[in-house]
């Protein structure tokens, strides 16, 4: 029974107890993830030919702004 006592009496002089301690990490990580739903990605990304030899071009660029033009009239 003291062993319990002074473990729980470390806890306190710690700061935090353990149950404490794991629900500000809980918020924090829940707010974080929030924070990061609402950052905005670009949603095409061009990157040439895939094997990193041969680097994207303005008329890549050019081919999917038209790509893009037409899916929207669809």
């Amino acid at each position: 029974m003291a062993r319990k006592a002074s473990a729980g009496a470390l806890k306190v002089s710690a700061g935090l107890s353990l149950l404490a301690k794991a629900q500000v990490e809980k918020e924090t990580r829940i707010g974080a993830a929030a924070k990061l739903a609402k950052v905005q990605v670009p949603k095409i990304v061009i990157g040439g030919d895939g094997n990193g030899f041969k680097p994207a071009s303005f008329m890549d660029a050019i081919g999917v702004n038209m790509l893009l033009e037409v899916i929207a009239k669809l």
